[in-house]
């Protein structure tokens, strides 16, 4: 496969873009998924402790590892964890998941360690730790389900944030975690979930995802959006957590504009003398105008010829394009 770079000078939008004023918060990353553009962003790279934001993955292994109805038998050393419970009894069986929502909503650390010693808690965490490697995420250290305390268990926001995209890909989890109540008819007793991200009852933009709090990680959140435009931000020690995610949210959808910055049918000369033509539009988010270098690298094989789109060095999107005859 041959690769031709081609350089062009747009208007286009500078990233990051201040579109709501300081955030308080030792770490914290905002970007919008469709065009991998930043929104704001502090210390995103620098692992931290992540509180319970761990449940993200936590539950996105579960929800691949076990059936949905698989009834588990809860290990006694399970329940015997510190913080927050859903107040599970040794050898209770309960659906998995029914474990799932009292993770995600009310945040259970024992409902974490169920989930987790169905194949053992170190299993668990080989797998959970392997699949965040091959979502390509470089600075997670994850040593327990539950997110409470521990030596090198840590994360970066950005991390988060990737993490978060992937997880809500799939439709069922996405459901869960901007659940705001939830029935558990299995276990010993019916039980009442309730979501701790109080922003689910503020906006129905706001569709998750999950809260965290430790004397060191101090208060966390994660949230997704989805407006005008489909938002993704993580805060990491972060005293006023709801309000700094709501309103870099709000104002963020609020003044970002869709815009094309190459259409369908525009015409690119590289190759043999050839004319070739882009298949659909190419969009960005932008609050203004400022020249800025773009770059499209050209994918060149047997079976087809593909035009990658990177913006500020960070890929923005890709299309295989047809030849003009």
């Amino acid at each position: 496969m041959k690769r031709y770079l081609i350089p062009l000078l747009l208007c286009l939008l500078t990233l990051p873009v201040k579109v709501h004023g300081e955030i308080k918060a030792k770490a914290y990353y905002f970007f919008i998924p469709t065009t991998n553009q930043i929104i704001e962003a502090k210390n995103q790279d620098f692992p931290l402790p992540p509180a319970s934001t761990t449940k993200i993955a936590t539950a996105l292994t579960a929800l691949d590892l076990y059936p949905r109805n698989f009834t588990l038998t809860v290990k006694p050393e399970a329940v015997r964890v510190t913080g927050t419970k859903i107040y599970l009894k040794p050898n209770e069986k309960i659906a998995v998941i029914d474990l799932v929502y009292g993770l995600m909503l009310e945040s259970g650390n024992d409902a974490a360690n169920a989930l987790a010693w169905v194949v053992g808690k170190e299993n668990f965490m080989l797998i959970l730790n392997y699949y965040l490697k091959q979502m390509g995420l470089t600075s997670v250290s994850f040593k327990n389900p539950s997110g409470l305390s521990a030596p090198g268990h840590k994360i970066s926001a950005k991390d988060l944030c990737v993490l978060t995209f992937y997880a809500l890909l799939k439709d069922e989890f996405a459901d869960i975690c901007k659940t705001k109540q939830y029935e558990a008819q299995s276990g010993f007793k019916p039980r009442v979930f309730h979501n701790t991200n109080r922003l689910l009852a503020v906006d129905s933009r706001v569709i998750g995802v999950k809260t965290g709090t430790t004397n060191e990680a101090g208060k966390c959140l994660v949230g997704a959006w989805r407006g005008n435009s489909f938002l993704i931000g993580t805060v990491l020690n972060c005293p006023d957590r709801f309000t700094a995610v709501y309103k870099t949210f709000k104002t963020t959808d609020e003044k970002l504009r869709e815009k094309v910055i190459w259409s369908k049918g525009q015409k690119m000369y590289f190759k043999k003398n050839n004319w070739w033509t882009l298949t659909k539009d190419v969009k960005i988010f932008s609050v203004g105008n400022e020249h800025k270098l773009v770059k499209v690298v050209i994918e060149d094989s047997d079976s087809f010829v593909r035009a990658l789109f990177f913006l500020n060095g960070a890929f923005l999107a890709e299309q295989n394009l047809q030849k003009v005859r």
